[in-house]
């Protein structure tokens, strides 16, 4: 959402690519403690199931990634990313909100 903001409205080259920066790295750190999490809280016999579903959200992210290019074609970039952004967040406060098996994991 800062990333839409500050490339859309505010129009700050260099605070946009700093806040790329920041979300690279943040998505490197989630990617490594989703594999973690996923290989402790496995039972071993159904790990190599769980880590294959687990790549195949891989393989369907170009999928996923065509209703943001359409909306980046209607709206505009900022708009777009900055609309699928608020939805994402949504989503994942529902997810949190609504899993107590998820929220008590240590």
């Amino acid at each position: 959402m800062l990333f839409a903001i500050t490339s859309e409205v505010v129009a700050l080259f260099g605070l946009a690519l700093g806040l790329l920066f920041v979300t690279g790295v943040v998505q490197s750190g989630r990617m490594a403690m989703q594999s973690s999490l996923t290989l402790e809280y496995v039972d071993p016999e159904y790990r190599g199931r769980v880590m294959s579903l687990s790549s195949m959200g891989w393989s369907l992210m170009p999928v996923a990634v065509l209703p943001l290019t359409v909306l980046m074609d209607r709206l505009g970039a900022g708009v777009g990313l900055g609309l699928i952004a608020v939805v994402f967040v949504l989503v994942s406060i529902i997810i949190v909100a609504s899993s107590s098996r998820l929220r008590s994991l240590q």
